[in-house]
C-alpha cells in the first residue's frame, strides 16, 4: 500500500512538473509570437504579376523581419478600399485608380484621402497589337475596325479609350469589344478582331506566344500626342518598348504606361515602412530570383510614383539614398 501511495505521489509531482514545463514553453512561444506582427498583402489574381510578386516579397520579408504574412487575391479597386478601411495592411494598386480614389471620381463616390504609396513595383505600358496582314499602320487606321479594349470599365478600357480620344478617335469610330487577355488574342489570331489594346508588362507571355503563331505589328502612338496626353493625365508616363523585346520587333514602340504601386494608410508605422523598404533593397537579388519583375525595381524607379503622395517614411528613405524627386 505504502509503495502504491508513494508511486502515486511521485507521479502527481512529475505531472505537475511537466505541466509547468509545458506551460512555460507555451508561454515562451506565445510571447515570441507576440513580437511578430501579423499582416496581409492584397495582391491580384492568382497567377498574375501582382500575386506572384507579392508572394516573393512576403517570403523575403518573413525571412528577415518579425512578420507573419498572408498574401491574398484581390483587384485594384477592391485593394484600395480594403487598405483604406484597415482590412489589409499593404495593397497593390495602379496609378489611374489611385488618382480617381483620391478625388472621388469615376468608380469612387467619395474621396479616399488616407492612402499613401511606399514603392512603385512595375510599369505596364499600353500595347496596340495588330496582324501584319491587316494593313493597319497607325492609330488612325483603326477607324471602322474591330478593336478589343479589355474588360469594360477596367483600367485597360479606360486607358485605351483615353488615348484613342487624344488621337481624335472615339469608341463610336471603331467597333469595340470587351474580351481581354487570352480570349482577345485568340480572336485576333482567328481574324475576328483587327487589333487589341492591352496594358501588359513586356515581354508579355501572351504576346510572346502570339508572335510565334503569326506575324504581328506593335503600333506606336503619335509622339506629339503622347507628350500632351501625359500632361493631361498625370498618372500616366511616357514609355518606350525597346527593339527586340519581341520576336521580329526590331523597332522601338512609343507608348505610355501606368504604374503599379504598393500602398498603405497614411498613419502606418514609419518604422514598419522603412523596414519593408530597407529589407527589400538589401535583399533585392534574392527577391529577383523569385520574381523577374521585382528584379527590375531600382531605388530610382521605386520612388517614381504617380496618382497619390508617398508615405512620409518612404519619402525619407528615398531621400536618404538621393533618389527622391519632388512630386508636387
Amino acid at each position: 500500500m505504502r509503495k502504491v501511495a508513494m508511486t502515486c505521489i511521485v507521479l502527481c509531482l512529475l505531472g505537475l512538473f511537466l505541466g509547468m514545463v509545458v506551460n512555460q514553453s507555451t508561454l515562451a512561444k506565445s510571447e515570441g509570437e507576440k513580437s511578430s506582427r501579423v499582416i496581409n498583402i492584397a495582391a491580384g489574381k492568382i497567377g498574375g504579376n501582382w500575386h506572384h510578386q507579392g508572394v516573393a516579397m512576403a517570403e523575403i520579408w518573413q525571412k528577415y523581419l518579425p512578420l507573419s504574412i498572408t498574401v491574398q487575391a484581390g483587384g485594384g479597386i477592391e485593394n484600395i478600399r480594403n487598405v483604406a478601411k484597415g482590412k489589409v495592411t499593404v495593397g497593390y494598386a495602379v496609378s489611374p485608380t489611385l488618382y480617381y480614389a483620391s478625388r472621388g471620381e469615376k468608380m469612387f463616390k467619395e474621396p479616399i484621402r488616407n492612402l499613401r504609396a511606399i514603392m512603385t513595383v512595375m510599369e505596364t505600358p499600353e500595347n496596340l497589337v495588330v496582324l501584319k496582314a491587316s494593313g493597319i499602320k497607325s492609330v488612325h487606321d483603326l477607324k471602322g475596325t474591330k478593336v478589343d479594349l479589355g474588360a469594360a470599365g477596367s483600367s485597360f478600357w479606360q486607358a485605351g479609350e483615353a488615348i484613342l480620344k487624344a488621337h481624335g478617335i472615339s469608341t463610336k469610330d471603331i467597333k469595340p469589344t470587351a474580351m481581354g487577355g487570352r480570349e482577345g488574342c485568340d480572336a485576333l489570331l482567328d481574324k475576328r478582331l483587327d487589333a487589341v489594346m492591352y496594358i501588359y508588362q513586356p515581354p508579355s507571355p501572351l504576346f510572346m506566344e502570339l508572335v510565334e503563331l503569326h506575324d504581328v505589328n506593335f503600333i506606336s502612338f503619335d509622339q506629339n500626342v503622347l507628350k500632351d496626353f501625359v500632361k493631361e493625365y498625370p498618372y500616366y508616363s511616357l514609355y518606350t518598348i525597346e527593339p527586340n523585346t519581341y520576336k521580329k520587333q526590331d523597332y522601338p514602340v512609343y507608348t505610355f504606361s501606368q504604374t503599379s504601386l504598393l500602398i498603405v494608410t497614411e498613419d502606418e508605422d514609419p518604422a514598419f515602412v522603412k523596414d519593408l523598404l530597407k529589407t527589400f533593397f538589401d535583399h533585392k537579388e534574392e527577391v529577383g530570383k523569385l520574381d523577374k519583375v521585382a528584379a527590375r525595381i531600382t531605388l530610382k524607379n521605386a520612388s517614381a510614383g504617380a496618382g497619390i503622395p508617398y508615405h512620409a517614411a518612404a519619402k525619407q528613405f528615398y531621400q536618404s539614398h538621393n533618389v527622391w524627386i519632388p512630386k508636387d
